[in-house]
């Protein structure tokens, strides 16, 4: 299916689709979660570019979005040490925190085609994905494997399929009229008792 989100075309990455974007946001946002994958001035240039992923995929207004999310927050393994190191500008939450929404957002996005529903909102959605595509973005130095690209779902059935069952059904109706026909005969059969217990009723009227 062309057109349906998330197999749309991106918003300014030539030649990708949301889908090939969402794709490597979740991808990516696992491959660098690892204990210790930025130090020193990597280190806070990183916690930097998730936030600025996060506050792009995170809508607090709609439901699904936000903090917090996932509700539990994953534990920490090393303290003080990527990505169990403070968010960029939220108190109290940590970069691995934040990784995990980003997975689970971008996971949700990618299978659910009933969103957005408007052209507004195709128009902000496809513009916050290249935004968090564009901060997690590490270019050629860590590309994504095949296998972390996701597929669209199969086609709906052929209309040519649909047309027959339908044919098959009307075939089969002659046949199934010859005893409503029966029934409705018999009905017409009825009335004659009812007027002769009528005459009877009358009977006492004339004495």
């Amino acid at each position: 299916m062309t057109n349906v989100w998330p197999d749309v075309p991106a918003f300014s990455s030539p030649g990708l689709k949301v889908r090939d974007q969402l794709d490597y946001v979740v991808w990516v946002a696992e491959a660098i979660e690892p204990a210790g994958t930025y130090a020193g001035p990597d280190q806070e240039a990183w916690r930097g570019r998730v936030q600025r992923a996060y506050t792009a995929l995170v809508d607090s207004m709609a439901p699904g979005h936000g903090d917090p999310l996932p509700p539990d927050v994953p534990p920490a393994t090393q303290p003080g040490r990527w990505p169990d190191v403070p968010a960029g500008t939220i108190p109290g939450m940590t970069v691995r925190h934040q990784l995990t929404v980003i997975r689970t957002i971008g996971t949700a996005s990618r299978t659910d085609r009933t969103f957005p529903r408007t052209p507004a909102e195709l128009a902000t959605w496809t513009s916050r994905v290249q935004t968090a595509f564009d901060a997690l973005d590490h270019g050629a130095a860590l590309p994504m494997p095949e296998s972390a690209r996701s597929t669209p779902p199969p086609p709906p059935p052929a209309l040519g399929k649909r047309k027959g069952k339908p044919a098959a059904r009307s075939a089969t109706k002659p046949a199934a009229k010859k005893p409503a026909a029966k029934a409705s005969a018999a009905k017409q059969a009825k009335p004659a008792p009812k007027k002769t217990s009528l005459s009877g009723a009358k009977k006492p009227k004339k004495r």
